[in-house]
């Protein structure tokens, strides 16, 4: 698998230990339930992270893998060899290593990667795997949707490995994968903002409050007309409108991952009255929140 750029020399080879990485490994029970779970058309992953500005960073599995591996750059470059070929990754590049297939990958020694991983397997990894080569996210908000996504990874994996936080997480990866595979942009030369990453960073912090552009205003140091003019050319969406999306769908999770009533889901996003809730979540949702949580998953 030798290829044209150096691999990193023992001293500066990592696997992880990165500051403010975030990483789960599941152990093997709960990895076995999880598979269970998923069935015949779903996915499940084993371990899953986001190491920011990894430098040393070095993982190499002569035999290969038994999940598939997503590697996601945000931001930075990095070197992945696999049998007849190297593949340079740099930002908002993604590439899946198939199961069993051998490899070596590494950051950029000038430029280290900020890289979201999952590892994952099931039977839908068939319908990921018949595009090979390394795909280019650079559509409007792609890259802030696959942060997005992998924050509700993560925050699902702190709250508790329960039956229906592995459904929940089977439809997540899914939409990781289809985001790399499947989705067709309508721009392909617009490119991600840093502002807006804080801002839906911001908004996942606060999901239980009710923002304002002046909150954002505060947050980020610019002024609400900014705020709002790059958050419609990076996302497509206003900032709050953008919000109430992200609230709904962490109400959609609690209504058919936990026992709360509508009220007490209401009450947790913030919502002081739950019949303000009900109408906001039945006009973007499509259903009422009871109707929702009694309908077929």
């Amino acid at each position: 698998m030798a290829g044209r750029y150096a691999v990193p020399e023992d001293g500066e080879r990592l696997s992880d230990g990165f500051k403010h990485e975030q990483m789960f490994v599941l152990n093997a029970p709960d990895t076995d339930r999880f598979r269970a779970l998923t069935g015949d058309s779903g996915l499940f992953l084993t371990d899953v992270g986001f190491y920011p500005d990894a430098a040393g960073h070095y993982r190499a599995r002569p035999a290969g893998s038994s999940a598939a591996i997503l590697l996601y750059v945000r931001k930075g470059r990095g070197i992945v060899q696999i049998p007849e070929r190297t593949v340079r990754l740099s930002a908002d590049e993604a590439l899946v290593i198939p199961p069993g297939t051998p490899h070596i990958y590494f950051a950029d020694r000038e430029e280290p990667w900020s890289l979201f991983w999952v590892h994952a397997g099931g039977a839908a990894l068939s319908g990921y795997l018949t595009s090979s080569g390394k795909r280019k996210l650079t559509g409007p908000g792609a890259a802030q949707r696959m942060e997005m996504y992998f924050e509700m990874i993560f925050q699902t994996l702190q709250e508790g490995l329960t039956d229906g936080n592995f459904r929940y997480l089977d439809r997540l990866l899914q939409t990781v994968f289809a985001e790399v595979f499947w989705r067709e942009e309508a721009d392909r030369t617009a490119g991600s903002n840093p502002v807006v990453s804080q801002i839906i960073r911001y908004f996942y912090r606060n999901l239980g409050r009710m923002l304002t552009l002046a909150d954002l205003s505060e947050e980020t140091g610019l002024s609400v007309s900014r705020i709002s003019a790059l958050f419609r050319k990076y996302t497509g969406s206003a900032p709050l409108v953008f919000f109430t999306r992200l609230k709904m769908e962490r109400a959609c999770y609690l209504l058919r991952t936990s026992t709360m009533n509508v009220g007490e889901v209401a009450q947790e996003l913030g919502f002081a009255d739950p019949y303000y809730f009900s109408r906001v979540f039945t006009r973007v949702v499509g259903q009422s929140p009871r109707a929702y949580r009694s309908s077929p998953v």
